[in-house]
């Protein structure tokens, strides 16, 4: 299966956890990471993810208001 995933994640820590699950039962999925405000503003501009992964809790935002603006934006993709 090949999509592509946006992993939205303060700790670095957590999104290489995370990546790594996502790579060993779809190992052709594309991750796009963020973990600051500017990388997620870009990710969500650029429009290039199939899924959204996120956190609740963040040190730049909580999990709701990246579901809101994921939501607005885009309402059928799918949010984790």
């Amino acid at each position: 299966m090949n999509f592509c995933a946006l992993l939205v994640d303060d700790n670095p820590d957590d999104r290489a956890l995370v990546a790594r699950e996502l790579v060993r039962h779809f190992p052709d999925v594309r991750i796009i990471e963020a973990g600051v405000p500017e990388t997620l503003a870009a990710a969500l501009d650029a429009d290039g993810f199939d899924i959204t992964i996120t956190d609740y809790r963040l040190l730049f935002t909580d999990g709701i208001t990246v579901l809101r603006e994921l939501k607005r934006r885009y309402p059928a993709r799918p949010v984790i």
